[in-house]
């Protein structure tokens, strides 16, 4: 199996070369860090723009279901990354570049494919043309997509690019390469350190930061070019008619219409109890169970809007005289007739607290001492 290349590794060694290159011309010391930079970053180049080139064509298969342009080369090969990538060789690099800026310069539906990020890809890849490769190189090596990193696709370079990459990035444009404060260890072999030890010898950088470790097994490599084939990668109008909302071709659209606002939005968006989409739904959910209620049936019971419950899950207590509803753990509603607060007229013996109900008074309470008859000493 071929070998695939760091990212991580690529672009760090990269950049200590870079700074050792820099010192070199500088000071005029003759370190020898130019001459290996000039020769390491030729075949970074190179796997860089293979590695652009691949993803491109592979991010351009989404353009059949999204774009207003697309590549009828391509088709049938959404679901399948892998097997686009493995037919990309059969295509001339520069061309297909070209062809690939149209594609994305396109209107593209949704904005998790294709469009200006991708854009910026190509026409960066494109530099390999005509920069040098340090130049190239530095111009590419921190561009993002729509989703994340460029250098989050699994060809070509075995680690796909991650945290560690941005803050390497961010590192090195804010501080001296060889300065302290990079929280992920970096290793060098031999041949950076044969030239960092020539540069310490001669005074020239200082003690080494922690995050530099030496490993004698560490190599940078990069798997070979690609042969890459003569083919036009050709683009088209795509004429096909395509939902706004899923990007699907309409015959396989499964969007729904929303009943008020007359939009279209995807099942997810969709409320299935009142056929509306989320920004006009207007249902009721019950806190208990979660079901929704429809706001027209929520006002004919089936909705408390006291309790915020539907009609099977509501516990609230009904009073036996005005109808009113009223929570459960309020403890409104008296247990001996029934009534809440305001219509409760059950009177309490103020020596034993019973509760004397209105139909009970008459006979069992006595007014004068505000007792109940079993309690009361008042004479006849």
């Amino acid at each position: 199996m071929e070998t695939k290349a760091n990212i991580h590794h690529s672009v760090e060694q990269f950049y200590i070369l870079s700074g050792l290159s820099a010192i070199e011309k500088d000071t005029g010391a003759p370190l020898g860090a130019s001459r290996l930079l000039d020769c390491y970053a030729k075949q970074f180049a190179v796997t860089l723009h293979d590695y652009l080139v691949t993803i491109c064509i592979g991010e351009a298969r989404h353009a059949e279901r999204m774009s207003e342009i697309y590549c009828p080369q391509l088709t049938n090969l959404d679901n399948n990354r892998d097997k686009c990538y493995e037919y990309t060789y059969m295509f001339d690099p520069k061309k297909a570049l070209q062809s690939l800026c149209k594609v994305f310069s396109a209107r593209w539906r949704g904005s998790s494919y294709g469009g200006n990020k991708w854009l910026d890809i190509a026409q960066s890849a494109m530099k390999f043309y005509s920069l040098s490769p340090i130049c190239f190189i530095d111009s590419v090596i921190n561009k993002e997509h729509n989703t994340g990193q460029v250098f989050n696709k699994s060809v070509i370079f075995e680690t796909a690019g991650s945290q560690r990459l941005k803050d390497y990035l961010d590192f090195r444009r804010n501080k001296d390469i060889f300065a302290d404060g990079f929280d992920w260890p970096i290793l060098y072999g031999p041949v950076v350190k044969a030239l960092l030890d020539k540069a310490q010898s001669r005074g020239l950088i200082g003690v080494l930061p922690s995050y530099l470790e030496y490993n004698e097994t560490h190599r940078v490599t990069f798997p070979k070019p690609i042969e890459w084939g003569f083919l036009n990668l050709e683009v088209e109008e795509n004429n096909s008619s395509y939902c706004d909302e899923c990007g699907r071709n309409e015959a396989d659209c499964t969007c729904l219409c929303c009943r008020k606002c007359g939009c279209k939005v995807s099942q997810k968006h969709w409320c299935s109890v009142c056929h509306q989409c989320q920004e006009c739904c207007d249902c009721l959910i019950c806190d208990d169970c979660g079901v929704k209620v429809l706001a027209s049936e929520a006002n004919h019971g089936a909705y408390c809007f006291d309790c915020e419950k539907c009609e099977e899950c509501c516990d609230c207590e009904t009073c036996d005289h005005c109808g009113e509803k009223h929570k459960a753990d309020e403890k409104a509603i008296c247990e001996e007739c029934g009534c809440c607060e305001d219509c409760c007229e059950c009177k309490t013996c103020k020596n034993c607290e019973v509760l004397v109900t209105i139909e009970d008074q008459k006979g069992y309470y006595c007014n004068d001492c505000k007792k109940c008859k079993a309690c009361c000493t008042c004479k006849d």
